[in-house]
């Protein structure tokens, strides 16, 4: 059974699978992150692996390392060949150095709450779990600096609308999700299947989504999600920097609400997102 040591939160999609050699570093995820995440362990074995994934259903699958070990990341390129991709990110924790490229994203010790709970944020589904995460994070702006106009805070008497980023590339999905998440809710995806996963169980008022994806498309992703009957009429943005004619006209019988070239421009991105929502 996983250890759940957040019974007040709604934890169904912010689960991790923790697996690796360096048993201090999965110490420190039980002993300081059971607030913020649900946790299960599994030997690096492939067969134990894949049987925690089917049974657990995690979205990160998380390597904690022993990097005195020569042999680690050989290893590790082993269990990357064996996930399933389209169903969770693989992250690595405990390195000392950034070495290892083989991971969605890495975490370097020494490890601190603060810094895993933001580098991990991106790569949750839950909006609630990252509504957690990224409150302790915000930070007070210098009374020196100027106010950015573009990600003004809601007034306290507007409900909050949520926002689905859809795109392959992490980098992309951590960039928009630090421009959006003082105004908006957000969750990300990596591809369709992720997307679809989320959606079975959660509502969003829009969708930036990738138009050039590896394997299905962005356009016959929107055109699925939009077979939802309460999906049909959902607002989308496309995020793409293909300027060929031939894939516009395919992008467009989407449907969507418009296009914004990447890499994204953060005053055109609010303002297109402002245009169709509101605010």
């Amino acid at each position: 059974m996983p250890f759940n040591g957040g019974t007040n939160r709604n934890i169904k999609m912010n689960r991790v699978l923790l697996t690796g050699t360096r048993q201090s570093v999965i110490d420190f995820f039980f002993e300081n992150m059971t607030q913020d995440f649900d946790f299960m362990t599994s030997s690096v074995r492939a067969r134990d692996l894949e049987r925690h994934i089917e049974v657990y259903s995690p979205h990160i699958v998380l390597y904690c390392i022993s990097d005195e070990d020569p042999d680690e990341k050989i290893k590790i390129e082993k269990i990357y060949r064996h996930l399933p991709h389209d169903k969770l990110f693989f992250g690595i924790a405990g390195i000392k150095q950034q070495t290892i490229e083989t991971a969605d994203f890495t975490i370097q010790k020494p490890l601190n709450v603060v810094s895993v709970r933001q580098i991990m944020a991106p790569y949750l589904n839950s909006s609630e779990a990252q509504a957690v995460i990224t409150t302790e994070l915000s930070v007070p702006q210098d009374e020196t600096q100027k106010e950015d106009s573009s990600a003004k805070a809601l007034p306290d008497n507007i409900q909050r609308k949520h926002i689905l980023v859809i795109d392959d590339d992490p980098l992309v999905l951590k960039v928009l999700r630090e421009h959006l998440h003082e105004k908006y809710d957000v969750a990300v995806a990596r591809n369709g299947n992720m997307a679809y996963r989320f959606l079975d169980d959660h509502r969003t008022d829009l969708i930036l989504i990738d138009y050039e994806m590896p394997g299905e498309k962005g356009p016959s992703v929107l055109t699925n999600i939009r077979k939802l009957r309460w999906a049909q009429n959902i607002p989308a943005i496309f995020l793409t920097g293909v300027t060929d004619s031939t894939a516009i006209m395919e992008a467009a019988k989407a449907k969507p609400q418009g296009y914004l070239l990447k890499p994204v421009d953060k005053e055109k991105l609010f303002s297109k997102i402002q245009e169709i929502l509101g605010y």
